[in-house]
């Protein structure tokens, strides 16, 4: 098992990139909040594991949540490996975020993976 970071967006009403690839996240990670530490195995089990279920997502084992209030990881936010590469959370699935260069902004590569 391996530590995955979880950020989560701080105005969730904004609109959020899913249009297609090279969409700009120039912001990153302003507009965002690190909540969350999660060990486990993968990005589809860090995104199960900070959501709401049968009990609050910070009681969860595994989960270390970085702040008292929290609400369930969503749509736009993002999701840290342990490899250091960033998951966009997608309406289903998700997407690497790639950096321009070596700094931000981060552009959507490739296409949705689909969680099993």
């Amino acid at each position: 098992m391996s530590k995955f970071i979880v950020y989560q967006r701080q105005n969730i009403l904004a609109p959020y990139p899913v249009d297609g690839e090279a969409v700009s996240i120039a912001n990153f990670p302003r507009g965002w909040r690190k909540v969350a530490e999660v060990v486990c195995d993968t990005v589809e089990d860090a995104y199960r594991l900070t959501n709401h279920t049968d009990r609050l997502w910070p009681d969860k084992p595994g989960v270390r949540a970085l702040y008292p209030s929290v609400r369930s990881t969503s749509v736009g936010d993002i999701v840290r490996t342990p490899q250091g590469t960033y998951m966009f959370v997608l309406p289903i699935g998700f997407c690497e975020l790639k950096p321009k260069g070596k700094k931000m902004p981060f552009t959507l590569r490739g296409r949705a993976t689909r969680s099993a």
